[in-house]
């Protein structure tokens, strides 16, 4: 008996020593809810946002770009569309435009003149005497090569040949305005020589092969004249005296 109660007490002793040490529970919060714990699923769903909203900003960045590639696409097309209308244009103005009627193809009546018009310059160089002379393109020729011994300046009453010719386009090249006539009466050959004669850097040359009575030359342009028109020529001797391309007393 005596040992019997020895182990009861012991045991007692024990469970009174586990009751003191056990560890308090945490009180229960009524405003607390149930605790929340991850899952698997949950944290899919999160994964699948994430995906959408990078989706969907991948897909707006390449409607941006789109946009973009769209409007440089359409900048180039209104360009090249702008280019070919103006090109367009010009062609047609120069096709179907007005266009300068030539001097050479004016009907003039008695002592009336065509309004004086620049040519092409053929350029300019001397020629040996005795070389063989160029064709000129321009009659009588306001530009080109030419023999190189000018003509003098004054009146000439012998026509002019082919040498005379040659040696005139020097002569417009240092400056001075050429008269030349044909078919005029001894009355309007005599009112020319009489108006023009003693003017500077002016010769009064008769030409056969002259078309028109009396033509108003200066390097590189020329006036046509039917008769002796005093205004005329002394308005274009007064414009394009000393205007060659190489100066001389």
């Amino acid at each position: 008996m005596g040992r019997n109660q020895e182990a009861c007490g012991a045991f007692e002793t024990a469970l009174r020593y586990n009751e003191n040490f056990r560890p308090a529970q945490e009180p229960k919060d009524k405003n607390r809810g149930p605790t929340q714990t991850s899952s698997p699923k949950g944290i899919s769903i999160i994964n699948m946002t994430d995906k959408s909203k990078k989706l969907e900003k991948r897909a707006q960045r390449e409607q941006e770009r789109a946009a973009k590639r769209r409007q440089r696409y359409l900048y180039i097309f209104t360009a090249i569309a702008t280019l070919m209308i103006l090109i367009t244009g010009v062609v047609l103005w120069q096709v179907y435009g007005p266009r300068e009627t030539p001097i050479e193809t004016i009907a003039l009546a008695a002592g009336e003149c065509t309004p004086a018009q620049a040519m092409m310059n053929y350029g300019r160089g001397d020629l040996q005497e005795g070389a063989q002379l160029p064709t000129y393109v321009d009659y009588p020729p306001l530009s080109g090569a030419h023999l190189n011994s000018p003509l003098r300046d004054g009146v000439w009453r012998q026509p002019a040949q082919n040498d005379e010719l040659s040696r005139a386009v020097h002569s417009l090249e240092h400056g001075r305005v050429i008269v030349y006539y044909n078919q005029l009466t001894d009355a309007e050959r005599t009112e020319l020589e009489n108006l023009v004669g003693s003017e500077g850097k002016v010769i009064v040359l008769p030409w056969t092969g002259l078309k028109d009575r009396v033509v108003l030359a200066a390097w590189a342009r020329w006036q046509r004249c039917h008769g002796v028109n005093p205004q005329a020529i002394l308005n274009f001797i007064n414009s394009y005296r000393d205007k060659g391309p190489e100066g001389a007393p």
